[in-house]
C-alpha cells in the first residue's frame, strides 16, 4: 500500500469513528452535555405530549397510569363548569381541555373554587339557579365495586321556580327524567339540592 492510500483510509477510519460517537451521544450531546430528562410531572404514563395536545385521565384519576395523549379541542360550547387536575374551574370539560387539563375529582378542588352561583358535585358545578346534584350508588357489594357517580340534572321545569325536595325527589324516580331505580334521599341546602339513590337496572336477587 503507497502512503497516499494508507493516508485516505487511515482518514476515513477516523471521520466514522467521530460519526459513531456524535449519534452514541445524540444531537443535543454533541457538546458533551446530557440530554435533559422531563420531569415525571410533565410526562403522561410515561409519554410525552406534544404543544397541541393534553394528557387525558379518566374523571378524577389525575396522574394515574392510564394517561393518554389527545389533541386539545380548538372550539368549546358551554356545557356544566367542571373542577379540573390543576385544581382550577373551567366553563365545561371542553375549555378545561384546551387548556391543557384533564378533569379533576371533586377533591381537587378547594370549596371555595366553586364559581359564583355554583355549588360542587364531584368533579362538576351545578348551576344553584337550575341544577340538582345527583349521586348515583351501585348497592351490590361485589368485587371492583365502582365508586358513586356524579351528575349535573337540569331541575324539572314543574319544579321550578322554588324547588323542594319533595318535587325533584319525584321527578327523579321517574325513569323517563332521572337515573334513579330507588327512592331517591334528598338533602337541600341554601342554594343547592342533591339527591342520593340506587342505580341499580335490576332487582337484588336476595
Amino acid at each position: 500500500m503507497n502512503l497516499s492510500m494508507y493516508w485516505n483510509v487511515a482518514s476515513s477510519l477516523a471521520w466514522l469513528g467521530s460519526a459513531l460517537a456524535l449519534v452514541g451521544c445524540g444531537a443535543d450531546d454533541a457538546g458533551g452535555e446530557p440530554s435533559p430528562t422531563p420531569a415525571a410531572s410533565a410526562l403522561c404514563s410515561g409519554a410525552i405530549c406534544a404543544d397541541d395536545e393534553f394528557c387525558y385521565y379518566p374523571p378524577g384519576a389525575c396522574g394515574g397510569k392510564d394517561g393518554a395523549c389527545l389533541l386539545r379541542p380548538t372550539t368549546c360550547q358551554g356545557d356544566t363548569q367542571v373542577c379540573a387536575c390543576d385544581g382550577g374551574a373551567y366553563a365545561s370539560a371542553c375549555e378545561a381541555q384546551r387548556a391543557g387539563q384533564s378533569i379533576g375529582a371533586g377533591e381537587a378542588c378547594a370549596a371555595d373554587a366553586a364559581p359564583p352561583g355554583t355549588f360542587p358535585c364531584g368533579s362538576y358545578f351545578c348551576r344553584s339557579a337550575d341544577q340538582y346534584c345527583e349521586i348515583l350508588d351501585e348497592p351490590h357489594e361485589e368485587p371492583f365495586k365502582p365508586p358513586p357517580q356524579l351528575f349535573c340534572h337540569p331541575i324539572p321545569a314543574p319544579c321550578m321556580p322554588d324547588p323542594s325536595c319533595d318535587c325533584v325527589s319525584e321527578a327523579a324516580a321517574s325513569m323517563s327524567v332521572g337515573n334513579c331505580f330507588s327512592a331517591p334521599v334528598c338533602t337541600q341546602d341554601a342554594g343547592s339540592v342533591t339527591l342520593r339513590c340506587n342505580a341499580e337496572m335490576y332487582a337484588p336477587t336476595d
